[in-house]
């Protein structure tokens, strides 16, 4: 057993951090019956220890309460999940902070050149810099392809033996070069025109002539080799 003080001095946090994570309820350490003091024990200092390293990689309140939830129900997989989003996020903090410094850089580049400096290709470099940095924002999966990945393998080897039988047959195939998307997000393809052809003459022949995903297996197969993934 320990006091505040002590267990600050072990941890190398403060006392004022110590009681800052009590109160978001991630510590509840026992009080003194006699003092009201608190005391910390050996799994209290386990806790602010796994509570100040997942800080340290910059994790939100939020997630770490989440994180030491799974911690004490002994689920290491949806911890490393947390610990994987985390990683995520740090990444593209990497690559925003990476373009950053790639288009101070051509700034100082172009400061650098002889004769004077033309003010507008500075502002055409910070504003190609705010575009990419909008469009990155703004991307999203229009598609949900994360929760399709999960059977993609699977639909696309179903789709590829179905390929192979004659067009003109009962029971047609779809091509997997036709997305799943919904009503409500079907996008048209960006040469697609109104001619006046039978939409299904039209779609068979191109299911039947274009598909995407020959040789599915050997390719997956080679992917993991480039990738060369441990066991498990």
């Amino acid at each position: 057993m320990m006091n505040i003080k002590e267990a600050a001095s072990r941890l190398g946090i403060s006392a004022r951090a110590i009681r800052f994570y009590e109160e978001k309820g991630l510590i509840l350490p026992a009080k003194q019956s006699s003092n009201g003091y608190r005391t910390y024990t050996e799994n209290d200092i386990w806790r602010l220890q796994t509570i100040a390293a997942l800080r340290e990689i910059g994790m939100s309140l939020q997630d770490i309460t989440h994180a030491i939830g799974e911690i004490d129900q002994g689920n290491q997989q949806r911890l490393e999940e947390y610990l994987e989003l985390q990683q995520a996020v740090m990444y593209a903090q990497w690559i925003e902070l990476k373009r950053m410094m790639d288009t101070t850089q051509r700034m100082i580049d172009l400061n650098r050149q002889d004769g004077p400096l033309d003010v507008s290709h500075l502002h055409d470099l910070a504003d190609s810099a705010r575009r990419l940095r909008e469009a990155r924002q703004n991307w999203h999966d229009r598609w949900n392809y994360d929760t399709q990945a999960a059977i993609h393998d699977q639909r696309v080897q179903a789709e590829g033996r179905g390929s192979t039988e004659h067009p003109n047959s009962e029971g047609r195939h779809h091509s997997a070069y036709a997305s799943p998307i919904s009503d409500e997000n079907e996008v048209s393809h960006p040469n697609q025109d109104t001619d006046h052809s039978t939409p299904s003459d039209s779609n068979d022949t191109v299911q039947s002539s274009f598909y995407l995903y020959h040789n599915y297996d050997e390719a997956l197969e080679q992917t993991a080799h480039w990738i060369s993934p441990a066991l498990g």
